[in-house]
């Protein structure tokens, strides 16, 4: 099951969130879901279907701090009605609301995108980039007993080569972004995660019109 979010945002880089809706595309038919602003959530960030639940993850980006949030619908209809995670045992009806702005900050520190799939029976893993500091090379996990966490045990998995001006091209512009574990090409005991690369340099001439290769999604095992 694939997410996409088309969105208008404007953060540091300059843009703004206007709008979002969200399109999953399950093995037949693709979905859309349109979501509101209220809190300034993007929803979309990892969707994934666990027992009779599908979880929907979003970032609350505030630019240089970001925080995970939940949200679920019964069976995997995303037009269906949405509840918002509001802490606590997630197998408990109090621990979900029908407003969104009551969402809670699951966890800080992740990024735009990243991933949660079961690890193995009764252990979820989150996989993101630390965006506790900007443009960070560090590809880091969390794990939890439930798909709300509580995310604990942060694990430094790889640090991205490419990334700085002491990275595998050498500019300062490179940075490496929205870590995703894929789980239909990965094991309990081998995990296939793929990473973006761009520039900050975006002008006409500029580093990914200099090298493409910089433009490139980039994977590591």
């Amino acid at each position: 099951m694939g997410a996409h979010r088309h969105r208008r945002v404007r953060h540091r880089l300059g843009r703004q969130l206007a709008g979002q809706v969200l399109a999953v595309q399950p093995r037949h038919a693709e979905q859309h879901h349109r979501t509101s602003l209220v809190g300034g959530i993007e929803w979309g960030s990892w969707v994934r279907h666990d027992t009779s639940y599908t979880y929907i993850y979003g970032v609350e980006d505030l630019g240089a701090n970001k925080y995970l949030h939940i949200a679920r619908v019964s069976g995997t209809d995303l037009a269906g009605t949405w509840s918002y995670y509001v802490g606590g045992d997630p197998t408990l009806a109090a621990s979900w609301s029908s407003t969104e702005s009551a969402s809670v900050r699951v966890l800080d520190g992740v990024a735009n995108e990243y991933s949660v799939h079961k690890l193995t029976s009764g252990l979820y893993m989150l996989t993101t980039m630390d965006t506790t500091a900007a443009f960070s090379a560090q590809l880091e996990a969390y794990f939890s007993c439930t798909p709300t966490g509580p995310f604990v045990d942060e694990t430094l998995l790889y640090t991205t080569p490419e990334s700085g001006p002491y990275g595998s091209y050498g500019n300062g512009n490179v940075y490496t972004y929205n870590a995703h574990v894929h789980v239909e090409l990965s094991t309990s005991s081998k995990l296939v995660i793929s990473y973006n690369v761009n520039s900050l340099d975006a002008t006409v001439g500029g580093d990914v019109y200099r090298d493409v290769s910089i433009y490139r999604p980039a994977s590591s095992t």
